[in-house]
């Protein structure tokens, strides 16, 4: 299975994206979802032609990582779809994506920050979940090696 796809993919409704289950606090938001398959945390922008083996045959690049493309072209359809300033907002991220939200909150802010009408909501949280980047002495040495 392909992780990258340029086709609309509904996540499966569980936690944040569950509508039905009335716990969950996200229940009634807009949720914008960027998939994440290019080995690049969101913010790559790079191609590299290969020349070893077919493992890329189909593709006219060995390696293309365009995160920074996909998040921004989320960004930019949030702000040219929403109708109003939000009253909320939350950019949220597990694993790779979690570096991607460290990333990109304040070029979020800077962004929605510099609409005509302010439309950086009041309240705004970026959750940071399953992967801070912070390994202590010794630990990523290991890790790597093992």
């Amino acid at each position: 299975a392909h992780l990258c796809h340029q086709q609309l993919r509904i996540p499966k409704l569980v936690g944040i994206y569950d509508r039905v289950f009335k716990g969950n606090p996200f229940k009634d938001w807009l949720l914008v979802d960027v998939p994440y398959c290019g080995g690049d945390a969101h913010v790559g922008y790079f191609s590299e032609h290969a020349d070893w083996d077919t493992k890329f045959e189909d593709s006219e690049y060995g390696v293309v990582q365009n995160g920074a493309v996909n998040v921004q072209s989320a960004l930019d359809w949030l702000i040219d779809n929403i109708e109003k300033t939000p009253g909320n907002l939350v950019v949220s991220g597990g694993s790779a994506g979690a570096l991607g939200v460290q990333v990109w909150a304040h070029p979020i802010k800077v962004q929605l920050d510099a609409i005509d009408n302010n439309c950086f909501p009041s309240r705004a949280v970026f959750i940071i979940d399953s992967y801070v980047g912070f390994f202590p002495p010794g630990i990523q040495g290991k890790f790597v090696r093992d």
